[in-house]
């Protein structure tokens, strides 16, 4: 019964995400404003991290098996850190630079 309540919450802020990124970008395109793709994209980005942890609760349930002998249920863990680590990367690489050439 835990199982089933873990990934039905998921599910449903997944739903929820999808159609708010529909309704937002449809509300976009009627009014032009700028500040509505940029919440459309913020919704989207909400999308995809509950994707990923959909996905990573999906393979921590798998059992044991011959190469992981101890099961998945690190999967979300490392779902985590992949996450984090690229949230980090694409900050460092991307923002950072531009801060400072704004700057200076």
């Amino acid at each position: 019964m835990e199982q089933a309540t873990d990934t039905h919450g998921l599910k449903i802020a997944l739903a929820v995400g999808v159609i708010l990124v529909i309704l937002q970008l449809t509300a976009y395109f009627l009014t032009n404003i700028v500040s509505q793709l940029a919440a459309a994209f913020d919704s989207l980005s909400d999308v995809i991290i509950s994707s990923f942890l959909w996905i990573s609760v999906y393979l921590s349930r798998k059992p044991a098996d011959e190469l992981h002998m101890f099961g998945h249920g690190r999967a979300q863990n490392v779902a985590a850190l992949n996450f984090r680590f690229n949230a980090d990367f694409l900050a460092q690489f991307r923002g950072i630079p531009k801060c400072y050439s704004q700057v200076f």
